[in-house]
């Protein structure tokens, strides 16, 4: 743990100095707009790093994730994470969540008792959960293109299976049903998503929830 936020900036500055492939950084939808406005990243995707964020994409940061979409690989993930990178899958950073009365600096971090490993069985794990989530997200452009549609007629929860929803969308004859957690919507799902997630993944249909499948979210 480094508790200097100015020594664990340094840190932070020299692991992205030596990235050669891959960073993946998932934040909080605030910390969004920080990343637009102090870029973090620039200097290094220019020497060729793919650099993959991920953040809960909501009505107030779309417009910000699609302008950083122009540089960087980013998807919508359903709910705010704790602010973790990895780089090279070799080296693991975790960045606690300020409080209200605290503010994060200027390049979008909170840097203070900054968690750092390059254990390889501590990174590698979080590596792939990182991966996992990566895959469940959503791209910019779906949210974009979606951003205004009509709403769906037809509700479903997320505790049914697929199966369900697309015997329920046969019976009804639409292409599109509203999700909803607790009778309350939090999205909408195509017929184009299930077909892509459980048949190119090769998943049950009958053990699938609807809340495991790439819902678009409501904004």
């Amino acid at each position: 743990v480094i508790k200097d936020p100015e020594e664990a900036w340094a840190k932070v500055t020299k692991v992205l100095e030596t990235a050669k492939k891959d960073v993946v950084f998932i934040t909080s939808s605030q910390s969004i707009k920080k990343l637009l406005e102090n870029d973090p990243f620039c200097k290094y995707s220019k020497k060729g790093v793919n650099c993959r964020i991920m953040a809960s994409i909501d009505l107030d940061n779309l417009e910000t994730a699609q302008k950083l979409s122009v540089y960087y690989e980013i998807k919508h993930v359903p709910i705010s994470y704790l602010t973790i990178m990895v780089v090279d899958n070799k080296h693991l950073f975790m960045f606690k969540k300020p409080s209200l009365s605290e503010i994060a600096n200027e390049a979008g971090f909170f840097l203070v008792d900054t968690f750092y490993s390059n254990d390889p069985s501590s990174t590698e794990r979080v590596s792939e959960m990182l991966s996992d989530i990566w895959k469940r997200g959503v791209e910019i452009s779906e949210i974009s293109s979606q951003a205004g549609m009509k709403m769906p007629a037809v509700e479903v929860s997320t505790a049914e299976t697929a199966a369900n929803l697309a015997n329920i969308m046969l019976e009804r004859g639409v292409n599109s049903i509203l999700i909803t957690e607790d009778q309350k919507p939090i999205g909408m799902i195509s017929d184009r998503d299930i077909l892509r997630e459980v048949v190119e993944n090769q998943k049950d249909p009958k053990k699938t929830r609807i809340k495991d499948l790439p819902y678009t979210p409501l904004i």
